[in-house]
């Protein structure tokens, strides 16, 4: 049986709506100086199972459908204290961040109890399912760079844009630095590469084992469309948008290496 040994990594923990893990949802009606909570949300076990609970004392159905297997939902079971329960067996081929819902007799639920962040078109809860094959992407021991956030003018959708940044560990050290225009798949916005990706572990543990030259990382919400398309377009404005305003702005603010040569522009599915 397997043990992962790194579930508490504080990776698992980085999401969009909070910064550490949330309070436990506890018993409706019990003092608050009792502690009673009910034990729902997601939680990974060591062997990689993820248990499962929601609290719906008057639902008369509860499933979980993962935003890759839509048409697969999993069943969840009523206890008599009105959490529906239900255990993901580990599969070694279903691992990393899954995206997923709560079907409340068939109506799509998002759980305040349980991680969240951006994907397919809309808030959604996720779960960390251990992956072995993967330890790049967890927090280690590693010098840490900073993400930033920026806001700045687009000519192209007339209107203010934002971008995260990534910040090498050394950058303030002084120099100047190549930069990857990274850009996330269908469904996702300028939070997922940092969320879902977690773009900035991967890149401190790269820099720090060698395997990679210390750059900046910019993301933009790519499934911006200007005023005369549709996301079935291949969306010129947006490329106007960070070709004319976010680059100028990016090479203005921060020490970076502005020719070609040291500029690149790469992306996930769609991007």
């Amino acid at each position: 049986m397997e043990k992962f040994d790194f579930i508490n990594n504080r990776a698992f923990d980085d999401r969009c709506t909070a910064f550490a893990p949330q309070t436990p949802q506890m018993q409706p009606g019990a003092s608050m100086f009792e502690f009673k909570p009910l034990g729902t949300g997601a939680k990974v076990q060591e062997n990689g199972d993820v248990e499962f609970g929601f609290y719906a004392p008057n639902a008369g159905k509860v499933e979980i459908s993962f935003g890759l297997k839509p048409q697969e939902p999993m069943a969840m079971d009523k206890g008599e204290d009105g959490v529906w329960r239900a255990t993901l067996k580990y599969d070694p081929l279903f691992v990393g961040p899954k995206a997923f819902v709560f079907l409340i007799d068939g109506a799509e639920a998002v759980s305040p109890y349980c991680s969240q962040y951006y994907s397919h078109g809309k808030a959604i809860n996720y779960v960390e399912i251990p992956d072995p094959a993967a330890p790049f992407a967890l927090m280690n021991d590693v010098p840490h760079g900073t993400v930033a956030i920026e806001y700045y003018w687009s000519e192209a959708f007339e209107s203010f844009q934002r971008c995260f940044i990534y910040l090498p560990p050394n950058y303030y050290e002084g120099g100047e630095f190549p930069v990857l225009y990274l850009q996330h798949g269908a469904g996702e916005n300028e939070t997922s590469w940092i969320f879902n990706g977690k773009v900035n572990h991967i890149m401190d543990n790269l820099i720090a084992e060698g395997k990679a030259v210390p750059f900046i990382v910019v993301m933009n919400d790519g499934m911006q469309r200007g005023k005369n398309e549709d996301m079935r377009n291949a969306g010129a404005a947006l490329a106007s948008s960070i070709i004319d305003s976010c680059r100028p702005m990016i090479e203005k603010k921060y020490r970076v290496k502005a020719d070609k040569w040291h500029r690149g522009i790469a992306g996930f599915s769609m991007g």
